[in-house]
């Protein structure tokens, strides 16, 4: 079985004795988080909150933790890619929403300052900087998940 980081009990809160449902809640807690995030970075609240009760409900018809785990993974590029056209109303710069699209289509994969500089040919800092100033975060560049 390939336990994804969602899935993974290490370090992971517990919600009810039973395997299944804590992970149950534990879907319905980061579904609720990503839809206030999404809200406060700009989506509009309905489909925000209508994403947030589509896939809750969705997952209420699981019937396994890998089954949950697959529509976590799903539910998460769902809102990536939901927020691509907000983030880029926001963004000025043309390098900001290359490294905009770069993020978003490569979220499963280990991203770097350095490697995302080099795609975009501009120096790490720079880069940095003209990340922080434009979406107005300093430290995106995290590993996110498995090597391409």
């Amino acid at each position: 079985m390939n336990i994804t980081k969602f899935t993974n009990p290490d370090g992971m809160g517990k919600l009810s004795e039973n395997h299944l449902q804590n992970i149950r809640y534990h879907f319905v807690v980061t579904t609720a988080m990503i839809a206030r995030y999404c809200v406060h970075n700009g989506m509009e609240q309905e489909k925000a909150y209508g994403l947030s009760d589509f896939y809750i409900l969705k997952m209420d018809k699981c019937r396994s933790v890998e089954e949950i785990s697959r529509l976590h993974d799903t539910m998460c590029i769902d809102y990536c890619q939901q927020m691509l056209p907000v983030m880029k109303k926001k963004v000025i710069s043309r390098p900001i929403v290359l490294c905009l699209d770069y993020i978003y289509s490569h979220i499963h994969y280990k991203i770097t300052l350095a490697g995302l500089s080099e795609y975009l040919h501009l120096s790490p800092g720079y880069l940095s900087s003209l990340f922080k100033k434009e979406v107005g975060i300093s430290n995106v560049f995290i590993y996110r998940g498995k090597q391409p």
